[in-house]
């Protein structure tokens, strides 16, 4: 779900020049509308954005669709079978109607429900944080920041997606969820969704990510 939508915020500070191009373009879109944050010091290695006093960075009201704005778009996605590309009812067995609406559409931005913005705000937002050991490695005079998703319930940037996909599934009157994961992250991220949503999860993992997985612990 979703593959290609991009949870964003823009909380750090960038020209006033091009926040007024933004407004101008993306009137009222609250993840792109947000004044900057104060970068503040939390110690000599890094730096830890924070919210202003008017608490001006929030949760965005939309989903941002990088399709719907690259100068070439990608091919389209194939069917396993017949190598043709996948129309809308070959997803029908596997997706909710409103997740494959997402999958496939073209406009730049897609509204959040409140219900999944709710739960978002357990967790978000999350830290924005300035790499300053990798801009010294890198002797660059550039200021990296990344963006920690392990705050979440899950400890991984999976719940965006997750609780979304829960949601409409809910809404569509899907009872139960069957899912598959390797390393065990999106697993757990669906099956947190459908706790908080009431849904009954299975999660499948490959035998062969489960030994790979024990490789790596010993």
């Amino acid at each position: 779900m979703i593959s290609h939508c991009i949870f964003y915020t823009n909380p750090f500070p960038t020209s006033t020049c091009f926040h007024s191009k933004v407004d101008k373009q993306w009137p009222q879109h609250c993840a792109l509308y947000v004044k900057p944050t104060r970068p503040t010091r939390s110690n000599g290695c890094r730096i830890r954005a924070t919210l202003d006093a008017d608490k001006s960075v929030r949760i965005p009201n939309q989903w941002y669709n990088i399709i719907a704005d690259l100068p070439i778009k990608p091919p389209p996605q194939l069917h396993p079978k017949t190598q043709e590309p996948i129309k809308q009812e070959d997803l029908s067995p596997l997706f909710c109607d409103e997740l494959i609406k997402q999958e496939v559409t073209d406009e730049r931005f897609i509204d959040i429900p409140d219900e999944v913005r709710d739960v978002y705000k357990l967790w978000r937002p999350t830290p924005l944080i300035r790499a300053k050991r990798l801009e010294k490695l890198l002797d660059t005079p550039a200021r990296i920041y990344y963006k920690y998703e392990g705050v979440s319930p899950a400890g991984s940037h999976k719940p965006n997606s997750a609780v979304p996909q829960a949601w409409y599934n809910k809404q569509a009157g899907i009872k139960n969820v069957v899912t598959e994961t390797g390393a065990g992250q999106w697993g757990s991220a669906l099956a947190f969704a459908c706790s908080i949503f009431g849904l009954d999860c299975e999660v499948c993992c490959a035998y062969l990510a489960l030994t790979c997985e024990s490789e790596s612990r010993t």
